[in-house]
């Protein structure tokens, strides 16, 4: 427990970044809680692991994103005549305007190290992370090449077990 205090009281004001599924978690739970169970794309997760997201995101001042991730949360969410998930992409367009956003050309992030096993949303998440902005992320891979860098980054399914 004392990695992730360290973690969070040295990233708490530079903030954090949420990788594209589980900020596809944390704004559908936000939303509605029922489109935890609901979405196809989320099936990975609980009602508890929600939770345990919007209380690790709490602690933090900031939320960043970049437009890779934002269009990616765009493109897994459901779209269809459903009220809920209408209501969906109008809770999106409210609440990606709340997040602190980071731009990078393609061009740039197409140069990036991980660009070539990665694509072009994680390099942008391992180049925003320069700043030292923590990542969160579940993506393994993606996780054990930002340690290797020595990127500021969490692994959502270690958080799952450091919280039990």
């Amino acid at each position: 427990m004392d990695f992730l205090e360290k973690t969070i009281s040295r990233h708490r004001s530079t903030g954090i970044l949420v990788d594209s599924n589980l900020l596809l978690l944390l704004f559908a739970g936000l939303c509605d809680r029922s489109l935890v169970t609901r979405m196809k794309r989320l099936n990975a997760y609980s009602l508890e692991d929600f939770d345990l997201l919007v209380s690790f995101c709490e602690l933090f001042e900031r939320r960043v994103a970049t437009p890779h991730i934002l269009t990616e949360v765009s493109n897994l969410s459901e779209k269809g005549k459903e009220p809920v998930l209408r209501m969906f992409f109008e809770f999106l367009s409210r609440h990606f305007a709340e997040l602190n956003e980071r731009y990078e050309e393609s061009a740039l992030l197409a140069k990036h190290a991980l660009f070539v096993s990665f694509g072009l949303a994680d390099a942008g998440i391992c180049k925003t992370s320069e700043d030292g902005i923590l990542v969160l992320t579940d993506d393994l891979r993606l996780y054990a090449a930002l340690e290797r860098r020595g990127a500021p980054a969490v692994n959502f399914n270690h958080l799952r077990m450091w919280l039990l």
